[in-house]
């Protein structure tokens, strides 16, 4: 298998250097920053969220490779070093499930989670995609191939692999999960049955089943009633995995905190291992059946079926799959940090398959354009953007940053976080060389979802889900104002250039214009112009429409204009769409939008003022637009995700996008000058 991978590699990368006369050495591989770049882009800063589902990873059969599903395709890994071997990308969506062939020759891998997805074959040794099932009407949660590699159940449904036609023989079309038996005899799959309330007042009944089919016929052999919901708190009656021990002789459900033990031939429960440390997300059996791994949102564990004991394995969190190596030596968890791999004998920590965030939420460069920011679910970090490596690391669990800016001479970075165990939620202000944590700043009841530098370094601020906007002294700590007025969570706030003003766009569907260093409010805007003014033209302000939840305020350089975005899912009149209004008066000047309809999540104006960038929640692309003209003028496709943070170089010569795909992609922008 590594000789067939490392061929695969050297196939795959020569195939991106058709054009060159440089020979692509496989050492290159280990540079996975520029492995599979989309048109346009430089840099790939993380390599994308791992799965949710709990099929997300996969070791090959004869152990020397690792697969993992992720928000940008299916990444390798070479389980002795630990190293990145190579990119697949091609599914539509993000890929949730990952299985090899028995023979190893073969990948399959379904995708989707939220839109429809597909389901497809890859071959290993080539790299090639060798069949695409059809589409998916919605998202392939699992994927297993069947002991003698014949057939494929992937989304609650059966196909034959080599004619690659669907194979009707499961009649019940609310399966899902579905798994083999080792010996090839039975097809297992889950279920969930709701009873109708008894009274108004009480809950459905929900049960949670696990169903054995005779793997040929398609003959339902027993049905397993794993969980029960009959009242409120109970566990909603959903079977999250299941997993047959190696002799087929057993299989094991996960449900709620709960892990049960059936007996196949029987159906008798014949064990529960009970109180797992959070809601369990995924179960696998050890080769040897001694043994089952528990991935739950609060750790991993590994439970001795023969004792009842368990080992807490420490170190992980919200651990959606795990994986024994084909020889038990090696565990395999993944979560939204990344993927780590235990030794099953001590239970020690290997090593940690890091830049796999979940979702980057902000980006941001330093002044000398030499470094970028970014934060997700799980850290800060702080990358070198000529190498694509990582500097710094700042911070994590349980604080989780939201925002983060960098301080006008880049030796310090502001982040707001929230705590996962605590409703204190801070402020934290770092020495970017050291990775000191410099000060804390208290005050917020609610999570911080976004955070200012002004431009004289003085001060900084931050806005809350607890609707105030706070502005605080660098040097003391000191609350210099709190902001009172908007109704809902503030997702922007941006200083003017001259640090007289504060803007702040909030879900309450307003933006909100402050003086400093008073905290007078000025002017709230909530109202657009329906009927756009030509250049030059007054502004109708007799038909009016209102401002959708705000997602992005910022200032233009010369603190002249200020940009919004605002996002109208629920298709409200005037929404979703690049606001441009008057800092002086208040007035809305012009309204952006192109031929998608998808205008952005995000809003950053370019170093000299002439573009504005936008990311975007519908088509998952980067947008670039004619402040001028106000015409659309690139896009940047390339993202698997909500892209929900943009960011200019100081010299204007890139553009970071960060995404819910949990990447950041650097774009070259000379070409756009061209």
């Amino acid at each position: 298998m590594k000789t067939q991978v490392c061929r695969f590699t050297f196939i795959l990368l020569s195939s991106l250097a058709l054009f060159t006369t440089t020979t692509v050495s496989i050492a290159q591989i280990q540079d996975y920053s520029r492995v599979n770049l989309p048109d346009g882009a430089i840099v790939r800063l993380g390599k994308g969220g791992v799965s949710y589902e709990d099929r997300g990873i996969a070791f090959s059969p004869d152990g020397s490779s690792l697969a993992v599903a992720t928000s940008i395709g299916i990444w390798f890994y070479d389980t002795e070093t630990f190293d990145e071997i190579v990119l697949l990308t091609g599914q539509k969506g993000e890929v949730t499930a990952v299985a090899f062939s028995p023979d190893g020759t073969t990948l399959a891998a379904g995708s989707g989670r939220v839109w429809e997805g597909t389901l497809k074959l890859w071959d290993v040794e080539t790299g090639q995609n060798i069949a695409t099932f059809q589409e998916q009407k919605g998202s392939v949660s699992s994927v297993v191939f069947s002991p003698d590699g014949t057939k494929l159940a992937a989304a609650g449904k059966l196909w034959d692999v080599e004619t690659r036609q669907q194979l009707n023989m499961l009649q019940d079309k609310g399966l899902s999960d579905l798994t083999f038996s080792p010996d090839g005899k039975i097809l297992a799959g889950t279920s969930r049955r709701t009873f109708p309330r008894t009274s108004r007042n009480d809950v459905a009944m929900r049960q949670g089943t696990v169903k054995l089919y005779d793997a040929e016929t398609g003959q339902l052999l027993n049905t397993l009633a794993a969980t029960r919901r009959t009242k409120w708190g109970e566990p909603r009656g959903r079977v999250e995995s299941i997993a047959f021990s190696p002799d087929s002789t057993k299989i094991a459900s996960a449900a709620g905190h709960d892990v049960k033990l059936w007996d196949v031939e029987t159906g008798e429960n014949i064990a529960t291992f009970q109180g797992q440390k959070g809601k369990v997300e995924s179960i696998a059996f050890s080769p040897d059946g001694t043994k089952i791994a528990v991935g739950a949102d609060e750790g991993v564990k590994l439970l001795n079926i023969l004792t009842g004991k368990h080992l807490d394995l420490l170190g992980a969190m919200w651990n959606q799959s795990v994986a024994f190596s084909p020889d038990g030596k090696m565990l395999a968890s993944a979560s939204g940090a990344g993927v780590r791999l235990w030794e099953v004998s001590t239970g020690k920590s290997l090593t940690v398959l890091q830049r796999h965030p979940r979702i980057v939420n902000a980006v941001t460069f330093s002044p000398d354009g030499l470094t970028l920011a970014s934060t997700s679910w799980s850290r800060t970090e702080i990358w070198e953007i000529a190498t694509g490596q990582r500097i710094t690391t700042l911070g994590g669990p349980p604080n989780f940053a939201l925002s983060l800016a960098y301080s006008p001479n880049g030796t310090r970075l502001v982040t707001g976080s929230y705590n996962m165990k605590s409703t204190e939620h801070t402020v934290k202000l770092w020495d970017v060389s050291t990775g000191e944590n410099l000060s804390t700043l208290h005050g917020h009841t609610g999570f911080v979802t976004t955070v200012a530098y002004s431009q004289d370094g003085t001060k900084i601020a931050s806005g809350s889900e607890d609707k105030t906007v706070k502005v605080w002294a660098v040097e003391t700590g000191q609350n210099l104002a709190t902001l009172q007025g908007h109704q809902q969570v503030i997702n922007s706030i941006a200083f003017s250039p001259d640090g007289t003003k504060l803007a702040s766009g909030s879900d309450d569907r307003t933006i909100r214009l402050w003086e400093l260093p008073t905290g007078r409010p000025l002017y709230t805007l909530s109202k657009i112009s329906l009927n756009e003014p030509e250049q030059g033209d007054a502004v109708d302000t007799e038909s009016e429409g209102s401002l959708a939840q705000v997602k992005s305020v910022a200032f233009s350089p010369d603190g002249l204009i200020l940009a919004s975005l605002d996002e109208d899912l629920g298709g409200n009149m005037g929404g979703d769409a690049i606001k441009l209004w008057d800092v002086e008066t208040g007035e809305h000047r012009a309204t952006l939008t192109d031929e998608t309809g998808y205008s952005g999540w995000a809003v950053a104006f370019s170093p000299d003022g002439t573009k504005l960038a936008s990311g975007s929640w519908g088509d998952f692309t980067v947008k670039l637009w004619d402040v001028s003209t106000r015409k659309h003028i690139a896009t940047f496709p390339g993202h698997i995700g909500w892209v929900v943070s943009v960011a200019f170089s100081p010299d204007g010569t890139k553009l970071a996008s960060g995404s819910y795909d949990g990447t950041v992609l650097v774009w070259d922008l000379e070409p756009v000058k061209h």
